[in-house]
């Protein structure tokens, strides 16, 4: 199964997201400042649809300072850069891409669940707070040109904590894992 990505591309991120529970959960260690991050060690593939749960045990209380979803390899949630892309659920219930927010759904606060589903072959993105889906949040998404896209959860207040649960999808997507990838046009003879 997928978990967080302990070995990161982007060390001012990772260095504020504090991983622990086999790398399930992520916490902000911040000290208050700037955004904690960490991206999931499987990419989603080319094709599926593919879900997973998060619980916020703790959330910032801060407005849009937490925020989950998907980013490419390059996730500095704090600020954009070349290729950056980043399609995300925030706290205070708005959706966000790139450096653009609008009103989406429900807030969310600490110990809600909250579940995302990616649809790659219909190019949308839905995320659901308490088994309510809050409706599609992102379509036309274009999958290959901006990924590969990973899991992300990211923070920005202390206290704040969210773990990751790869075996529980919403209804109707698959779980992120190396047994449900697809096989590879090319196997590896050795």
């Amino acid at each position: 199964k997928s978990v967080y990505n302990a070995v990161d591309v982007s060390p001012t991120p990772a260095r504020l997201a504090v991983l622990s529970n086999g790398n399930k959960t992520v916490s902000y260690a911040g000290g208050g400042g700037g955004y904690g991050s960490r991206i999931g060690t499987i990419a989603i593939p080319s094709s599926g649809k593919w879900g997973w749960t998060i619980t916020m045990s703790s959330a910032s209380g801060a407005g849009d300072a937490d925020l989950i979803g998907i980013s490419n390899q390059y996730h500095n949630l704090a600020a954009g850069g070349t290729g950056w892309k980043r399609y995300l659920y925030r706290e205070a219930g708005t959706k966000h891409y790139d450096n653009s927010s609008a009103s989406y759904g429900d807030a969310y606060v600490a110990t809600d669940v909250l579940m995302i589903g990616v649809d790659v072959d219909s190019r949308t993105i839905t995320f659901w707070n308490e088994g309510v889906s809050q409706g599609v949040a992102f379509s036309s998404v274009d999958f290959a040109a901006e990924g590969p896209f990973f899991p992300v959860t990211g923070m920005g207040n202390n206290g704040t904590v969210a773990t990751i649960d790869f075996d529980t999808p919403p209804a109707g997507y698959s779980v992120l894992s190396t047994e449900n990838l697809p096989t590879p046009a090319i196997i590896n003879p050795a």
